[in-house]
């Protein structure tokens, strides 16, 4: 809270040339200063540094008039230090420094900046026009920023919603966690500040996010989805003369209704579109309040396939606009419906490219012009070669519907020297003047996204203007309204990650008015796309029989990592990025989610597991979240936790996995060894980690130690693999997962109708094995499942192996790790082994099946343990 402290108190007002003289303005300005490189004759570091070096490297900041109220580094390099009477000193590099200076100052001051023997200054007057000025005499530049304000109070806050409402002043609303669960809370900027109005009595819990309109002056409709019996809902409350009115039920669906957006007309309606779980996809639904009561909702998608994060806007003419994006054409694309009179026209497809077209966001002109911003990533987003990497490319783009003519207005140019090249999540808005503003969360530096504003006046884009204290996911999107005025606001939420210490809170500031240009650009038409029917296809499951029992098979990943780790967050993805591709794209059935192994803040772990939940839909996908842990012997490790606030910090995560170890846990609890070597194997059977993902490990993790693998595949042993896992005593099943890299191998289970239960349970009755998504093995013992403990009492034991999908593979039977039978799988990709155990085994024996390729990729079963007498029962 500390690193706010300066800023909570500032009165937020946009400097501008019209500032009178004498009157004392906030503003924030941002100074960039040159690097210093390694003089020459220096390259040894231990070397004595010349005096006049480390003279230049050292600099402070004043102002004629008026006070400093904060100073912080942007981006500095390791060892660069600031100080309290508003100096620095740098640490060798040639890297530009950023700072940001909040000043209270007149217009008439000057900013005066030192650096080593040379001074310089640059008027305020001079920056309020603008432009970025170069400081005389100094190798640096000054610009001016917005001057944000935090909104929000204690509590970490994400998902702000902003719109001007009761009495024409701003309003917004966030989703605060107070280390238990989730609330709702309300602001009102109102005489220069922004002022708490308490929260939503009736939203506690878990909450996913709030949105809110204004249908006219005395009321604020927000909308909210909230978890209650395990089932993810839409809800509604109205707030009016001061208070909270009762909270309505807006959906009642068995599946999880989310990516909700809220706006309203010019006739006072309110419009909400969601993305509801039904059946077997996710849908686009629309409803409508009117004189204070929800009319039912009405489908919007129509294809088999999910349809995701649908946007709204509404144009001058009365007409509702609504898009979305779907997979159902093999790919991500952006489709677009409107409505007028209570009619939805027939659906349009804007993108038919084969690269990755998704998170859309919409705008519409005073004019009627509709645009059109979303995301732009590779052609195959999600494909096998690139599993692990889900977010390689992510670029903004931007069509507009002139009339029912596509255009293709020009992008804003980004900042060159970008930390790594994504610009993403594009939010739209047009202002009363029909200037279109465009947030963008963009990697200007290493680790963390940005938020930049651009401004196009009807002829170009304005140059990005940084959003201070932005820092944050790459998911945190920013919301826009405007005033009675006409002044264009933004909010937003951080995560203040480069501070080190992680802190989520809610900021709000006023955007610069700018000037609408005298001729309006006109846009060059492309081609519009041709509809086309859905080219997807779900994947069919496997089914099967042990015994008189049914199973379907189920394939998942155990094991992947998103940017909530701090590891390669620029590679990972978000969080729906992860479950687009495990619905989409690789089609999978279950998926864990991994915090990282060197600890996160409790409000990451407590959203990693909300979504978890929020994902979660009987008969589509399991969703867990796991915690990465170090296990006693040294061996990295993980847990699933039925109560997952145990696990915040690395240290509670490996009590709670030993405390597996010994206990085995309750149901819900799991204990995850990955490691090539038995330094965790119990000596008696029944105890130690439930599953076991020998071949992979979390590596190029902060604090991880290196994988002992040879290949990144889970699914490639070493040439004389250690197969200690297949043992008498380990009593564990064989999983695998993504982690850091790209992988083929998946882990299958037999199990019941598809919920978290059910795959819990097979989990812990061990029916896995691991192999790519083709591979369909069923392996038994006496009808008993691979995973299951058999005892023969001296009597033959027949096992049965049968596979397809497995062409060119050899199949072997291995007895505690050796073969004992193998057979070629034919061109058809089909076998069968049989084989009869025929005591007798003092000591018990582990069978387990490998399958071998020419190349010596191994896929593995969980054992059949065969037991020398009955244990006691437990």
């Amino acid at each position: 809270m500390a690193r706010y402290a300066g800023l909570a108190a500032l009165l937020l007002v946009w400097a501008s040339a019209t500032a009178e003289p004498g009157t004392t303005v906030v503003r924030t300005i941002r100074l960039v200063l040159a690097g210093f490189p390694e003089p020459p004759g220096r390259e040894n570091p231990g070397a004595a540094e010349p005096q006049a070096t480390d003279t230049e490297r050292a600099g402070h900041l004043a102002v004629s008039a008026g006070r400093i109220l904060r100073l912080h580094g942007w981006g500095l390099a390791p060892g660069d230090t600031l100080a309290p009477d508003w100096a620095w000193r740098w640490q060798p590099g040639a890297v530009a420094r950023t700072l940001l200076g909040t000043l209270a100052a007149p217009a008439d001051a000057a900013l005066q900046v030192t650096a080593g023997t040379a001074s310089g200054s640059v008027s305020l007057a001079a920056l309020d026009a603008g432009a970025p000025l170069p400081v005389p005499n100094v190798a640096a530049t000054a610009d001016l920023l917005p001057t944000p304000q935090r909104v929000s109070g204690a509590g970490d806050a994400d998902f702000p919603a902003l719109v001007a409402g009761p009495g024409g002043d701003l309003w917004c609303a966030w989703v605060s966690f107070d280390g238990r669960g989730d609330t709702i809370h309300l602001a009102q900027y109102t005489a220069g500040r922004w002022e708490s109005r308490g929260t939503i009595p009736s939203a506690r819990g878990r909450v996913s996010r709030v949105a809110l309109a204004a249908p006219d002056t005395d009321r604020l409709v927000a909308v909210w989805g909230q978890e209650d019996h395990g089932t993810w809902d839409l809800y509604s409350a109205v707030f009016t003369e001061g208070r909270w009115r009762k909270r309505v039920r807006v959906t009642r669906t068995p599946g999880s209704d989310l990516n909700h957006q809220v706006i309203a007309d010019a006739n006072g309606r309110v419009w909400l579109a969601w993305q509801a779980f039904e059946g077997s996809f996710a849908h686009i639904r629309l409803a409508w309040w009117e004189q204070g009561k929800w009319a039912p909702s009405i489908l919007v998608s129509e294809a088999r396939a999910n349809q995701w994060a649908p946007a709204l806007t509404a144009g001058p003419d009365g007409q509702l606009y609504i898009a979305w994006d779907s997979c159902e054409a093999g790919n991500y694309d952006i489709y677009l419906r409107s409505m007028r009179d209570g009619r939805l026209s027939d659906i349009r497809r804007i993108t038919d490219g084969p690269e990755y077209e998704a998170n859309v966001s919409l705008a519409c002109e005073p004019g009627g012009r509709l645009w059109i911003a979303y995301d732009r990533g590779e052609a195959d987003w999600g494909a096998l070669e690139h599993a692990a990497a889900l977010h390689r490319e992510r670029q903004v783009a931007i069509r507009c519907l002139e009339g029912e003519a596509l255009t293709a207005p020009p992008l804003p140019e980004l900042e060159a020297g970008a930390a790594a090249p994504f610009a993403e999540n594009g939010r739209l808005f047009a202002d009363a003047r029909g200037q279109v503003w465009l947030l963008l969360r963009r990697t200007l530096r290493n680790s963390t996204w940005d938020l930049v504003a651009h401004r196009f006046d009807g002829h170009r884009w304005s140059r990005p203007l940084l959003l201070p204290d932005s820092a944050g996911r790459s998911d945190m999107a920013a919301t826009l309204a405007a005033t009675a005025d006409g002044s264009s606001w933004v909010a937003w939420a951080s995560d203040a990650a480069e501070g080190g210490s992680i802190h989520h809170a809610v900021f709000a500031a006023p955007l610069p008015a700018g000037t609408p240009a005298p001729e309006r650009l006109s846009f060059a038409a492309v081609p519009a796309p041709t509809a086309v029917g859905t080219t997807w296809q779900a994947r069919e499951r496997p089914v099967g029989r042990f015994g008189r029992e049914g199973f379907t098979l189920y394939q998942g990943d155990l094991h992947r990592h998103t940017e909530l780790a701090a590891c390669h967050p620029f590679t990972h993805g978000s969080v729906q990025d992860a479950y687009r591709y495990a619905l989409d794209a690789a089609q999978l059935d279950f998926i864990a989610l991994m915090a990282p192994l060197h600890g996160g803040d409790a409000y990451r772990w407590h959203l990693q597991q909300k979504l978890a939940s929020l994902f979660s839909v009987d008969g589509t996908l399991v969703a867990l979240s796991g915690a990465e842990c170090l296990t006693p012997s040294g061996a990295p490790g993980a847990v699933f936790l039925e109560r997952p606030e145990r696990a915040v910090t690395p240290a509670a995560a490996a009590t709670a996995w030993s405390e597996l170890v010994v206990g085995r846990g309750t149901d819900g609890d799991l204990a995850v060894l990955y490691a090539r070597d038995a330094t965790a194997l119990p000596a008696e059977p029944g105890q130690g980690p439930h599953l076991v993902a020998p071949l992979e490990g979390p590596a190029d993790c902060a604090g991880a130690p290196s994988s002992a693998a040879p290949d990144a595949r889970a699914s490639t042993a070493a040439p004389t693999p250690d197969t200690w896992w297949l043992t008498r005593t380990a009593r564990a099943a064989v999983v695998a997962g993504t982690g850091h890299r790209a992988v083929s191998t998946r882990t299958h289970l037999w199990a019941g109708y598809l919920t978290r239960e059910s795959i819990l349970t097979a989990l812990h009755r061990r029916r896995a094995y691991i192999g790519p998504p083709t591979l369909t093995l069923h392996f038994s013992a006496q009808d008993r499942p691979l995973g299951s403990v058999v005892y023969p009492a001296g009597k033959p034991l027949n096992l049965r192996v049968q596979v397809s999908g497995a062409a060119g593979m050899r199949l072997e039977l291995l007895r505690d790790g050796q073969p004992v039978e193998r057979v070629d799988v034919a061109d058809s990709g089909e076998a069968e082994l049989t084989y009869t155990h025929t005591g007798p085994s003092p000591d018990g024996c582990a069978y387990a099946v490998r399958l071998v390729t020419e190349s010596g990729e191994q896929c593995w079963t969980t054992p059949i343990w065969v037991a020398a007498e009955r244990a006691p029962r437990r």
